[in-house]
């Protein structure tokens, strides 16, 4: 028998921003320079334009988390938002964690009267594309890129 797990989503607060690392980095398997880290996210949690909510388990352990932002360019009339960063721990992937963090996604964009969500993010899995299709995502345009080092 399954557990059925309840996921508390909120705006994170700046003491959440180690947790959320520690988390993060157990998964990738990557050490950070913390202070790197913590001055990046506590950037986005400071500036208006971003919007950083945390994902918490029935024992307030970080499950995950994401992070917005509110954009509007020359060639869109309307604001959108995009996923910057969407994260889930492994250990809560097959509990449907993405589906509650994808909600406070759509919630927000409706919050904020904005005309589209758009992913921002890389998505270098099928796994991560499948996601993101099932919920109406289309590929918009190629990035082309270059290495300078």
């Amino acid at each position: 028998m399954t557990k059925s797990f309840h996921f508390n989503i909120r705006k994170a607060r700046l003491n959440d921003v180690m947790h959320y690392q520690e988390v993060v980095s157990l998964h990738l398997n990557k050490t950070w320079n913390v202070m790197d880290f913590d001055e990046f996210y506590k950037q986005k949690l400071k500036s208006k334009e971003y919007s950083f909510l945390i994902m918490e388990d029935e024992e307030k352990k970080v499950a995950g988390g994401v992070i917005l932002q509110d954009r509007h360019t020359f060639l869109d009339k309307f604001s959108f938002l995009e996923i910057q960063t969407f994260f889930v721990a492994p250990k809560y992937r097959k509990l449907n964690a993405a589906d509650f963090l994808y909600e406070a996604i759509v919630a927000t964009a409706v919050d904020k009267k904005v005309f589209k969500i758009q992913v921002g993010c890389y998505i270098n899995s099928t796994l991560n594309q499948n996601f993101y299709t099932k919920r109406g995502f289309k590929v918009h345009k190629k990035l082309y890129t270059k290495d300078l080092y």
